[in-house]
């Protein structure tokens, strides 16, 4: 007679909580390498906070950036992502759109087990805080495979600190490409603002093809008002079927993951304007007396990149693109050879024996 196995409950949580998994990083929001301040928005796409990604319209106004005193009450936190309208205005354009967003490569989605008769759930837990209550969307979308799935939340009250949970079906029907595992496939979104164009249907809250007009029905537009803000902090996607505690890791642990997509030569959370072009933040490569009309050396990243990232340099005098010989002379850089683990910068050397310095920041976002 073959033996059976009880598992009890508590056994199953015990289970369960060794097994756990944030499928985001920097969920916290401790981690702000590019800067540490509240900066104005002003293009498609801006990151201030790590991983965490403003994309918008050119009709809408923000500034995004890690705040701390906002976390200190109502949350076992001690920063969040903030966002702010700088100029408020109804929407002008039909395919308006004010996204807070993080992108996961398709490496990372094994866990989910995407596409097979055993996917898990998916549990997005978080706290936020706004000026202005009303209905959310939180958007899953699978980019390459075409599919997503929005669910609708509320923010309560106005200038309090709620926690929210969404729990997403599994999505049995997707067939994810682990042959290039690096590139992004599940995007997690936070809407601000939307559009006609985005707003038109009925929402869809299961997974189906991709709609854009029934990706952010209902959603309370956030940029009319001037001075509105949201704040976000706790957020927590994990392939559970209810969400759990949060999984607090150690800082160095969080910078590393940041730093496959983003990394600098600087001291972390320096603000890049002062600090660039310090003498005191510095690569020192040593060159021998050159043999043609170019010497250089080779940078080694901390952390193996997404991808080859794109590279900027500063010399000492803060000049983008540039590079200082001895200190003292400030000359172009020519940047070679970049790949995840590194890249090669090279300058004129005109046969003599120097010292080259330079700071330099690899984004590979």
């Amino acid at each position: 007679m073959p033996l059976s196995v009880v598992r009890l409950p508590q056994y199953e949580r015990d289970f369960r909580d060794a097994n756990r998994i944030n499928l985001l990083i920097n969920g916290d929001m401790r981690i702000a390498q590019r800067t540490v301040v509240e900066q104005s928005a002003p293009t498609a796409s801006t990151i201030t906070v790590d991983r965490w990604e403003l994309i918008k319209t050119s009709d809408a106004s923000w500034k995004i950036g890690r705040e701390s005193a906002w976390s200190a009450a109502g949350t076992p936190f001690n920063h969040c992502l903030k966002c702010t309208v700088t100029s408020g205005a109804a929407a002008t354009i039909s395919t308006r759109h004010v996204i807070i967003q993080q992108r996961i490569e398709t490496n990372f989605l094994s866990p989910a087990r995407i596409g097979t008769v055993n996917a898990t759930p998916l549990t997005l837990s978080f706290w936020v805080f706004s000026s202005i209550p009303g209905t959310y969307i939180a958007e899953l979308r699978l980019l390459n495979v075409g599919h997503q799935i929005s669910r609708a939340y509320e923010i309560t009250q106005a200038n309090v600190w709620e926690y929210k949970t969404i729990i997403f079906p599994p999505n049995t029907l997707a067939t994810l490409d682990y042959s290039n595992g690096t590139k992004y496939e599940l995007y997690v979104m936070f809407w601000l603002a939307a559009g006609p164009s985005f707003t038109s249907d009925p929402l869809q809250t299961e997974w189906a093809g991709y709609l854009n007009a029934s990706r952010a029905t209902g959603q309370t537009d956030l940029g009319a008002v001037t001075d509105a803000y949201i704040a976000f902090t706790g957020v927590q996607l994990e392939p559970l079927p209810e969400p759990t505690p949060f999984i607090h890791t150690d800082y160095s642990t969080e910078l590393r993951k940041c730093q496959r997509y983003f990394e600098h030569s600087f001291p972390g959370e320096a603000v890049p304007v002062n600090n660039r072009g310090d003498d005191a933040h510095r690569i020192m490569l040593v060159s021998g007396t050159a043999s043609n009309a170019w010497s250089g050396g080779q940078v080694y990243f901390r952390e193996t990149k997404r991808e080859s990232p794109d590279i900027t340099t500063w010399a000492l005098n803060h000049a983008e693109g540039k590079v200082s010989k001895n200190g003292t002379t400030h000359q172009n850089a020519n940047i070679q050879r970049v790949s995840p683990a590194g890249f090669a910068v090279f300058t004129q050397s005109l046969n003599t024996t120097f010292n080259l310095y330079l700071n330099w920041a690899a984004e590979a976002e």
